[in-house]
């Protein structure tokens, strides 16, 4: 079967100050299939970083994705909290 598939992906980020940055995601992918018809989806995600200390961060994200095909469409959302502790060994 013949399958063309198109995409594209940008994406931005800003660092606010020394503490706190946010960043901005999204993409998009056409697929053309012959067999199982066409289908697309797109998603868009945001997050804000945060400098806990030297050697913890925290970040929140949020990701909706809509999908689309020849039978249905589908919607999504997630939202992640992470906690990251990292340090380095040597001086």
């Amino acid at each position: 079967s013949l399958e063309d598939t198109y995409s594209a992906r940008a994406g931005v980020s800003h660092q606010v100050n020394d503490l706190l940055s946010w960043g901005l995601s999204s993409s998009y992918i056409f697929r053309k299939d012959e067999e199982e018809g066409d289908s697309s989806a797109f998603t868009v995600s945001p997050s804000l970083n945060y400098q806990l200390s030297r050697d913890w961060t925290s970040s929140l994200s949020y990701r909706f994705i809509h999908t689309d095909d020849e039978t249905e469409t589908a919607h999504s959302n997630a939202v992640t909290v992470s906690l990251s502790y990292g340090t380095f060994l040597l001086p």
